[in-house]
């Protein structure tokens, strides 16, 4: 009878901690509670906050905050506004939002749509600009040579 691999304890509880993570990026926008969060991972909950913590150096939920506002980041650069996206990353208060949204952008969710938009905008119309010189002319683009020309 053939005997499956042993798989180390530290590789099972990584395992499972990233199994937690991923639950969390799969369901950011319904809040999850830390006890369905550390059953995701078959924990419980005091001992998964710890490993969670002392692995990726921050708790449950202050990774669940940067998982919903990269979301939101992404949102806001689509060009939705600031209230549909707060309710669909799973914020119940625009305020909230937008106070850990400016903590942690410097912007407002308003105004860093609205800086996103304009970047895109302004790339479209200038690629060149955004471009490093250095690299531009080692492949021999050119403001009378556009990009899209390039061999």
């Amino acid at each position: 009878m053939k005997q499956s691999p042993k798989i180390s304890v530290k590789t099972d509880r990584y395992r499972r901690l990233v199994a937690a993570r991923q639950y969390m990026e799969r369901h950011f926008d319904s809040s999850p509670a830390l006890p369905a969060i550390a059953g995701a991972a078959c924990f419980s909950p005091y001992h998964f906050l710890r490993l969670f913590k002392s692995v990726y150096h921050q708790t449950p939920g202050q990774y669940l905050t940067a998982v919903r506002l990269a979301r939101a980041k992404a949102l806001l650069a689509s060009g939705a506004d600031p209230r549909t996206t707060c309710l669909a990353i799973g914020f119940d208060s625009i305020g909230t939002f937008t106070t850990l949204f400016k903590r942690a952008t410097g912007q407002t969710p308003a105004a860093y749509g609205a800086a996103s938009r304009q970047r895109r905008s302004d790339i479209a119309a200038t690629p060149l600009a955004f471009v490093p010189a250095c690299f531009a002319a080692g492949n021999g683009w050119t403001e009378k040579r556009k990009i899209e020309e390039a061999p």
